[in-house]
């Protein structure tokens, strides 16, 4: 979760613009991402609103229920429907101010409105289309902080670097202190600490050692060609991600165990040997003994049947989530 002291640092406003954009979908030609919003009286629409325009109730749909709700989101052409009794709204909003503490951490606060939602949502008083979303409904603080905290350790950053050719398209680092993300980085503030990393499938080793100098050990590095990166949210198939790596068109390093499991062991053990004859001819940099990929080539299978159970920590495959969340995005379901 975020700091709320979080501080920005040495973020270049092109790299955060196209970074937008990319994810934002900006330049695809799928469908964009329209939403509508309904206010109820049992059941009856009060007031419909699509984008930021309120809408006629399309003829048929004088009620709106979980049954209809995919009918109706097709009749508006809509890809998210969210509908709430207005009784049911100010309740949540209620509740929520009640339940908040002062002093209460990002985790707290968040399942205290999931809760919320969920209630309404199992009594009938809201309806989420597509219900895949309902799923989060059920984290509680705990399970999202052991989640966190295994994706993102205390005491690390994490890096995306993406690359139009050689020059850099976008870039971000976050850091975490000991439980929150405390600081949102850019470019800038780790350039002056950095040599030459062209070309960036040779010398990002560079990038991943500026960024331990000035803010935190990395726990993931994520390098790849925007353009490769744009296909995967744009049109995502399964194995892209894998593909990508053995082709060297996307860079994982560090990789966590948690995303080596994800990706196979076949692909992310074919991966850690290019890396690591990567680092063996950039061993000026004085990268090998920190970086040792050979012992992640040695130990990947042990680790993958390590892995701890997110499934079990959260109630749901978040791996399989975000596939279904990104075919979503993307306009694919």
């Amino acid at each position: 979760m975020l700091s709320r002291e979080l501080r920005i640092s040495g973020i270049d406003p092109v790299h955060a613009r196209n970074l937008w954009s990319l994810l934002a979908l900006e330049n695809s030609r799928v469908r964009k991402l329209p939403m509508a919003f309904a206010l109820l009286d049992r059941g009856r629409p009060i007031i419909l609103v699509t984008g930021k325009k309120r809408v006629p109730v399309p003829s048929g749909f004088e009620t709106i229920t979980s049954e209809n709700a995919g009918p109706l989101a097709a009749a508006l052409g809509v890809r998210l429907l969210l509908a709430v009794e207005e009784e049911a709204l100010r309740d949540i909003t209620e509740d929520v101010q009640t339940r908040w503490h002062h002093g209460d951490d990002l985790f707290v606060q968040t399942e205290v409105v999931l809760e919320q939602i969920r209630v309404a949502v199992d009594d009938g008083a809201m309806i989420v289309w597509p219900d895949f979303f309902t799923v989060v409904l059920r984290l509680d603080a705990e399970a999202i902080r052991r989640f966190h905290n295994t994706i993102f350790p205390p005491s690390s950053s994490m890096i995306l670097y993406l690359f139009r050719k050689q020059a850099i398209h976008s870039c971000l680092i976050g850091v975490k202190g000991d439980e929150n993300v405390e600081t949102m980085a850019g470019h800038w503030s780790i350039r002056d600490r950095l040599g030459t990393f062209h070309p960036w499938q040779d010398g990002y080793p560079q990038i991943l050692s500026a960024v331990e100098k000035v803010h935190a050990p990395p726990s993931l590095g994520f390098f790849g060609e925007v353009e490769t990166v744009t296909q995967m949210l744009a049109n995502p198939r399964p194995g892209q991600l894998s593909r990508a790596i053995l082709e060297r068109k996307v860079i994982i390093d560090p990789m966590p165990p948690w995303m080596a499991a994800t990706l196979g062991v076949d692909a992310i053990t074919r991966a850690a040997r290019m890396s690591m004859n990567l680092l063996e001819r950039a061993d000026r940099f004085g990268l090998g003994k920190r970086f040792d990929l050979s012992s992640v080539r040695r130990e990947v299978k042990s680790r993958i049947d390590q892995q701890v159970d997110f499934e079990r920590i959260i109630g749901f495959d978040p791996f399989d989530y975000l596939s279904r969340f990104i075919s979503w995005w993307s306009g694919k379901i």
